[in-house]
């Protein structure tokens, strides 16, 4: 979600690196022994029983900018969403994320496992919108899925006037307000961030009173000596 500033770039790492899994090779190195390899056991996605066509599903990422997004967002978990869409096909997500190429930074739709991959993620939490409505749930996913088919770039500006380029929780927001629920009911979050601007927040999107909790689930670090 935050575009590779140089400045936000070098804060993540800062933020990385006072990670405590991150800590852990540095205090390998001052205690004298060999720095451990850290890894994440990759997690187990939720059973697609659990899951409905228009859920929110938040994603913890692992990478500098998504440090970065955690920081800046108070009590933020998570650093980016997309939507679920569950079909004959399995669960498959719909998101936009900025990426290394122009095509990696349009409007996607992906496997639920792949948005979910171990050097992508080590978190996640899948969200129902109450009360439960599967025709709005659909609605609002054929939303997102016409940006998919107009191919709709990431918007590095964090503009919530310019429908032509989009964020994650931008996507999500104008995907439902097409179906006719306001996730945010008006307000945008207040945060410290270099932009200046309103933006929608991770954590107060998570936060909305439309959403219900209804699944989670985290990797687990495992250390092996080099």
């Amino acid at each position: 979600m935050i575009a590779r500033n140089p400045y936000l770039w070098r804060a993540g790492v800062l933020v990385a690196l006072l990670s405590p899994l991150a800590a852990l090779p540095f205090a390998a190195r001052v205690a004298g022994g060999p720095p451990p390899v850290v890894r994440l056991r990759p997690m187990l996605p939720p059973p697609v029983s659990q899951l409905r066509t228009g859920d929110l599903i938040f994603r913890s990422g692992i990478a500098a900018e998504s440090f970065v997004i955690k920081a800046f967002d108070r009590g933020g978990a998570f650093s980016h969403v997309g939507l679920l869409d569950v079909g004959r096909d399995g669960a498959h997500v719909v998101h936009i994320e900025p990426g290394s190429t122009a095509d990696d930074s349009r409007v996607r739709r992906e496997p639920l496992n792949v948005f979910l991959a171990p050097g992508r993620a080590d978190a996640y939490a899948v969200y129902h919108v109450a009360p439960a409505d599967p025709v709005r749930g659909a609605v609002a996913v054929a939303a997102a899925l016409r940006y998919v088919a107009h191919g709709t770039s990431f918007d590095r500006d964090y503009r919530l006037d310019t429908p032509d380029a989009l964020y994650c929780t931008e996507l999500v927001w104008r995907a439902y307000r097409e179906a006719g629920l306001d996730l945010i009911d008006g307000r945008v979050a207040d945060l410290p961030t270099l932009l200046r601007r309103p933006v929608i927040a991770v954590a107060f999107l998570a936060g909305s009173r439309h959403l219900v909790a209804a699944a989670s689930g985290a990797a687990t670090p495992s250390l092996a000596a080099r």
